[in-house]
Parts: C-alpha cells; structure tokens; sequence
C-alpha cells in the first residue's frame, strides 16, 4: 500500500498558477483604504454642516438684533409728538442674549430723513436731537451684531 503523500509534498507539488494566498490580504488592503476613506469624507462633511449651521444660526441672531432696533426706532419715532423730538440716530446698543449666556447682541439704527427740499434736516442746521423743519421721508438703517457672527442689516 502506497504511503500517503506528506505535507511538505503536497505544499511543495502545488500548482503555482492556482496559488490564491496572497489574494486576501490585498482584498483586506483595499477594503480597508476605501473605508478609511469613506470615514475621513464622513468626518470631513460633518465638521463643515456644523459650520454652516453655526454662521447661519449667528446671522439669524445678528438680523433679529437688527429687527429689534428697527423697532425700537420706529417706536420712538411714533412716540416723540414733535418734531423736534424724532430720533437722528440709536446710538448702539446691547441687549442680553437668552440663548447663550454672558453674551450680549447690539444694534444701532441710522435714520436719514428727507425733507421737502431734498436735505436731511438733521444734518443741515437741525437742533439736537431731531430735525429742525418737518421731514416728507425717513430711511431706517439697522445693523446688528452678534458675538462671532457677521453684520445683520435691515432698512426700512
């Protein structure tokens, strides 16, 4: 009875064109490369929406504060009775920040007022603080800030 062919012959009788050993690891390799790489897109592209939602979030803020004196203003400018008391200007102002806490947003408000003539009234001879002859037009500018956002701007 013939002896029963030895591992070391049987390793060393392989045919070397079906040989496949090696095939695996570089399958592993590649896998791996792509999904690496797919994870450091994944990272990547996470990292850059909370970014964008952060600036958005913070120029929302920065236009709400440029509402609120847009606001203020025409409320001033319905309560002054006279002439004379209608606002030239809000000087800046802060106002706390329900959201994020020890901050503060600002606004400040130009008014550019325009009478029969075409002049500001408030920049030609006007009396501290409003307009010396009745104004035809007001152009409200309101630009708010908010900490680390950009410039929020309304007018009206």
């Amino acid at each position: 009875m013939p002896n029963p062919p030895k591992m070391r012959d049987r390793l060393l009788d392989r045919d070397s064109s079906s040989d496949e050993s090696g095939f695996v690891l570089v399958f592993v390799l590649i896998l791996s490369v792509a999904l690496f790489t797919m994870l450091t897109f994944a990272v990547t592209s996470s990292v850059g929406n909370l970014d964008n939602s952060a600036n958005y979030s913070n120029s929302a803020q920065a236009q709400n504060s440029a509402m609120a004196g847009l606001s203020i203003a025409t409320d001033q400018m319905t309560t002054a009775g006279l002439v004379a008391n209608l606002p030239c200007s809000i000087a800046p102002t802060s106002m706390l920040v329900p959201k994020v806490s020890n901050t503060s947003d600002t606004y400040s408000v130009s008014i550019a007022y325009s009478d029969a003539a075409g002049s500001d009234p408030c920049t030609t001879g006007g009396s501290s603080p409003g307009p010396a002859v009745t104004p035809t037009s007001a152009v409200l500018t309101s630009t708010g800030t908010t900490a680390g956002a950009p410039l929020g701007s309304r007018r009206s």
